[in-house]
């Protein structure tokens, strides 16, 4: 099926054309249906069921609601940091991507560290029975080990701490998703120039980062032990 046809060319059309705004809206046609398979019959079991000690394969995105997304976004820093022109932007894209994929979506802009751990409190005590998974995007200036907010920087485990199974029970089994959007050193990608040919023949440069195709997968959060069965 060519791509304009299909429902991924649509979502792509109707997320970089602001005239459709509506279509944007009225999604249940394209989104409320079964994704899974006939044979994935634990996908409509409970969130991530254990049975046997053995986790399902898939999780359940059939709540009533597909998920609940917070996006903390950061245009302008106390300490005189760089403003992050182009920010606004992509909150607007985001948006309009989540809200197309049934998500329930909150926006807040600027806040110091305090107001983000009292809105991470806030929104671990909420009840996500009818939900089928939570996002955190932060979209800020970033180092090594932590990120800004408006008034000082900070370390990220504060935004995942408090949506742990003990703390927030209704996520049990339920995806967990935290995007940022912020540096995380000082140094430059320099990136290598590779030659390319196209089905015509025809050569260009593209230029590729180092790390290309590279996937890193740990056993632990950062800093904690890595047990191993024997």
């Amino acid at each position: 099926m060519e791509k304009e046809n299909s429902e991924f060319g649509r979502f792509l059309k109707v997320l970089n054309d602001p005239d459709q705004e509506n279509e944007m809206d009225d999604n249940e046609k394209v989104y409320n249906k079964q994704i899974a398979n006939d044979d994935e019959w634990d996908c409509l079991s409970p969130p991530r069921t254990f049975i046997n000690g053995v986790g399902s394969r898939y999780y359940n995105m059939t709540y009533p609601k597909k998920g609940f997304a917070v996006i903390f976004n950061h245009y302008e820093f106390l300490n005189g940091s760089t403003k992050r022109q182009g920010t606004d932007e992509d909150v607007t894209k985001l948006k309009k991507c989540l809200k197309y994929l049934q998500f329930e979506v909150k926006v807040h802009t600027d806040v110091t560290k305090d107001e983000i751990e009292t809105y991470i409190t806030q929104y671990s005590e909420k009840n996500y029975t009818n939900y089928s998974s939570l996002l955190i995007v932060i979209l800020t200036h970033g180092d090594v080990d932590t990120i800004e907010a408006y008034d000082t920087s900070y370390h990220p485990k504060i935004l995942w701490n408090s949506f742990t199974v003990d703390r927030c029970p209704t996520l049990i089994g339920k995806p967990k998703m935290f995007f940022f959007q912020c540096c995380r050193g000082r140094e430059i990608d320099p990136g290598y120039e590779m030659v390319q040919r196209d089905g015509k023949q025809e050569s260009f440069l593209v230029k590729l980062p180092p790390e290309e195709d590279f996937l890193f997968v740990y056993p632990t959060a950062l800093g904690i032990f890595a047990l191993i069965n024997f």
